[in-house]
């Protein structure tokens, strides 16, 4: 077989696992698959969060207004700068050449959607197990998620060198990255609301990432280190070198930026898996790509994402400890 047709034949195939990806979202309705790995009474329980006045919760709300209103100033800078066709941010770096063939390109793009096909086999096989425990289940996950991390950040550095991903240890890069993050929380708030507003009218309720429901349900001390891990370092770390690194630098070979970002963000917006939070997570997406954009460098878009999976955990531990003080 030529380097064309087995080219195609990696397409194809990354093409069809996708499909099947899709096909059991479709097939397998995102509700049963929370109540299924997670209590009922962790969904009806979620939302309640009046009636406890915690110094803990009291300084974490104090902290999330006054980042807020940090991250509206910028967004207001931003704006500013926009308007007087002035650049965003103060960086601009050369833009690193990718230099990876179309044959090890599709042959890596299907060996990271292979893998998260015989995961998503994996969870839906276990979810659809009423015999296992809670405990059971949710080690096996982990763990199993945790493998997957770790082979495609192995995997893009086998294929991809890291002089094209870009590692940069610059300071200004990194205060780019909390000012870029924190003028993107009004945008976040805003959508919320407008989604929240519209799901009531349509009687559509949120749903949130499978993370949340695992955060609130979980006891295990170690499961609980394991899934924090995995939150603020590997899959940040796992998923900017994929998207960020990989796919929108292999967009950006042939597209503009605009065409480059958007396609990177609906792949990243659709794998995750949550149609409340589907726009929010691309706005994060598009930040991020910009950010990369930029700076040419993954470790600032890595902190981007870091950060904001960091300060959902925070909310979490929020909504954990309003719950328990009931």
């Amino acid at each position: 077989m030529n380097v064309k047709n087995e080219t195609k034949l990696y397409i194809t195939l990354s093409i069809l696992c996708i499909a099947i990806i899709s096909l059991l979202n479709l097939l397998l309705p995102e509700s049963h698959f929370k109540e299924s790995l997670y209590r009922k009474d962790i969904l009806e329980r979620i939302t309640i969060s009046k009636g406890v006045y915690d110094p803990l919760v009291v300084l974490s709300s104090l902290f999330y207004l006054l980042f807020f209103v940090f991250g509206t100033v910028n967004l207001i800078i931003f704006i500013l700068n926009k308007f007087h066709k002035r650049p965003l941010l103060k960086i601009n770096e050369l833009v690193i050449a990718f230099d990876l063939k179309t044959k090890e390109a599709s042959q890596l793009l299907f060996s990271i959607v292979y893998l998260y096909l015989v995961f998503y086999l994996l969870v839906v096989g276990l979810i659809t197990q009423d015999n296992l425990s809670q405990t059971y289940y949710l080690s096996i996950f982990l763990i199993f998620n945790l493998i997957i991390n770790v082979v495609v950040i192995i995997l893009i550095i086998k294929f991809i060198p890291l002089k094209f991903l870009g590692i940069k240890y610059k300071l200004n890069h990194f205060i780019s990255t909390f000012r870029l993050y924190s003028s993107i929380i009004p945008l976040i708030y805003i959508i919320t609301v407008l989604i929240t507003s519209f799901g009531e009218k349509f009687e559509i309720y949120p749903s949130y990432h499978p993370a949340v429901y695992i955060l609130l349900a979980l006891k295990n001390k170690w499961l609980m280190f394991i899934l924090i891990l995995e939150i603020i370092i590997l899959a940040p770390l796992c998923e900017e070198l994929f998207f960020r690194g990989f796919i929108f630098k292999l967009a950006r070979n042939r597209f503009g930026f605009i065409l480059s970002s958007t396609i990177t963000s609906l792949f990243f917006s659709l794998l995750h898996r949550s149609f409340f939070g589907f726009f929010v997570i691309f706005l994060i997406s598009m930040a991020a790509c910009f950010l990369y954009e930029k700076t040419q460098n993954i470790l600032a878009s890595f902190a981007f994402h870091s950060l904001h999976n960091s300060l959902g955990i925070i909310y979490v531990f929020i909504i954990k400890k309003l719950i328990a003080g009931q």
